[in-house]
């Protein structure tokens, strides 16, 4: 792994979507194997966006997850969604 570089996240209406660069490098199982593992964490991520080069043998995409929001969180979302609705 060569790069682990966390996006903004976006949150939506009880959830947050959580990005994050990914670059690797390796063969192509390597770089399989990294997916494979990817697939089996405890919680989901979605990957988009995947970009190989066979030169430099690296690999970037976009992986997300997800994340539920507090209680607090979720408020301050219906409210900012009442204000733009209002405008």
């Amino acid at each position: 792994i060569s790069l682990i570089k966390p996006q903004p996240e976006q949150r939506k209406e009880f959830y947050a979507e959580v990005p994050i660069q990914i670059r690797v490098q390796g063969q192509y199982h390597d770089v399989g194997r990294f997916f494979d593992d990817l697939a089996h964490l405890e919680r989901i991520v979605s990957v988009d966006g995947v970009q190989i080069d066979a030169t430099s043998k690296e690999t970037q995409c976009l992986a997300t997850t997800f994340r539920f929001l507090d209680e607090a969180e979720t408020n301050e979302v219906a409210a900012s969604a009442k204000k733009g609705a209002k405008k």
